[in-house]
């Protein structure tokens, strides 16, 4: 019994480190850069074991983005807001701590996939999923009226703008958009009122 436990563990282990790997290799070179022999010699395991694992390389690197997805995202929904955590205020807030994403490699994963997503259709619903999920949350940020699903679109298409920009200008000026980002949806805020 303890014999498969140890394989058992050594297999996820094996598992752990080919998506870790991926991942490294997306960031660094993008999804093309992710090939079957860089990951497994890389990760020090036969090249047998991607199949064995993941049944294919496409199953791994969409696997390697889920995982880059869901560590990107934790961070984002960690900021503290304080009392104005909620709305446009709360939004505008995240947008500012949107600096350090210029040194996150999970930030690169994500836009490499969703480079990649436009020719690989399973990568395109992992990332079209995601970003459903981020109109609605800011949907429901910026006031829940169905009347600003536009409006949540194209924060979040600005949104996938300003992470470009910072991956490749770390020194662009994400406050100045941020407060850009907030005029326009005070904007909004007041033409739903009537003002």
């Amino acid at each position: 019994m303890q014999l498969m436990d140890r394989e058992d563990a050594r297999g996820a282990q094996t598992r752990e480190r080919l998506i870790t790997v991926a991942r490294e290799l997306i960031a660094e070179g993008g999804l093309r850069a992710a090939t079957t022999r860089a990951i497994t010699k890389r990760a020090g395991a036969n090249i047998g074991a991607v199949n064995y694992h993941f049944g294919s390389k496409s199953v791994l690197l969409r696997e390697a983005v889920a995982s880059a997805v869901a560590a990107f995202e934790q961070p984002a929904a960690s900021v503290e807001l304080g009392d104005q955590g909620s709305g446009r205020s709360g939004l505008v807030e995240r947008v500012k701590a949107a600096r350090p994403l210029a040194d996150d490699p999970a930030a690169r994963v994500i836009l490499a996939a969703a480079l990649e997503g436009s020719r690989d259709p399973d990568l395109a619903d992992l990332v079209r999923t995601k970003l459903d999920a981020l109109r609605i949350q800011i949907l429901h940020e910026i006031g829940d009226d169905p009347a600003d699903s536009g409006l949540a679109t194209l924060v979040a298409a600005s949104l996938d703008g300003l992470l470009l920009h910072v991956l490749i200008d770390p020194e662009t000026n994400v406050d100045g958009f941020a407060d850009a980002l907030e005029r326009v949806l005070a904007l909004a805020a007041s033409r739903r009122r009537g003002g």
